[in-house]
């Protein structure tokens, strides 16, 4: 996601409730920050009033990204410094002061990175929800050297933002329930795959474990669902039942 030729700065993955949005970005959020590339990310959550609030998006994200690349923290703060209530205003205006003009001042020497924002469906305000979308939106050309991955139902407000004439272009989609099978599936088996390995690493068990063809079963099973694929690699590394062993035996002989 943060190669040069990539085509889109934006990514908006879609898809109906239990698809597993949330475990895909995650997922996507792990290996970003295991390989360093992770700059920066806001897990939206209806049940925590600032995971819930859209207006946090951008002022989040610019904190993370300082901690990131420290020429930019540094740029923020000389900013924040000559106008603290920047942090109150707008979500247009936020975006433009404490992302894009620093981002433009060291052009070529912030680092390549992704920023996950998952199920942005889940902010209270639809219509701030709309402003940070229509914003990202609207500067996607001046986001390089920065890759966003975006996840959401597909609720009106935010189909309304993606699906306009002015922005249509700017992003790349992918609507997640209308992924063939066989597309998924080496994405299902590459996600089971890395779960049991740390599973193993946890439980301190044999480089052996588990063999191919369990894997191949729990992947089966997943039959291109991410939650399933989720749900079974915590059920197998439970460390209540202390038995990742004896889980998957469980699983695969159901």
């Amino acid at each position: 996601m943060t190669s040069a030729d990539d085509q889109y700065n934006i990514l908006w993955l879609n898809g109906q409730p239990g698809s597993g949005k949330t475990t895909l970005a995650f997922t996507v959020a792990q290996r970003c920050r295991a390989s360093r590339t992770l700059g920066a990310n806001f897990f939206c959550s209806r049940s925590d009033s600032d995971c819930s609030n859209a207006s946090l998006v951008f002022t989040t994200i610019a904190y993370q990204l300082g901690l990131f690349y420290e020429p930019y923290k540094d740029l923020v703060a000389e900013i924040l410094k000559k106008d603290p209530q920047l942090v109150y205003s707008s979500v247009s205006r936020q975006f433009e002061e404490l992302i894009v003009q620093p981002l433009t001042h060291l052009r070529g020497g912030f680092p390549p990175c992704v920023i996950v924002i998952d199920a942005l469906d889940e902010c209270r305000d639809p219509q701030v929800t709309s402003a940070v979308l229509s914003t990202l939106l609207k500067h996607a050309e001046d986001l390089s050297p920065l890759r966003f991955f975006v996840t959401s139902r597909p609720e009106r407000h935010i189909i309304t933002r993606f699906d306009s004439p002015n922005y249509r272009s700017a992003s790349g989609r992918l609507l997640l329930h209308e992924v063939p099978l066989e597309s998924v599936a080496p994405d299902i088996k590459k996600y089971v795959t890395t779960s049991l390995s740390e599973v193993r690493l946890e439980f301190g068990l044999a480089e052996s474990w588990p063999d191919e063809a369990d894997i191949d079963i729990v992947s089966r099973l997943a039959n291109g669902s991410f939650i399933f694929a989720a749900t079974a690699t915590k059920f197998i590394g439970d460390p209540g039942y202390d038995d990742p062993v004896g889980q998957l035996k469980t699983l695969t002989s159901a």
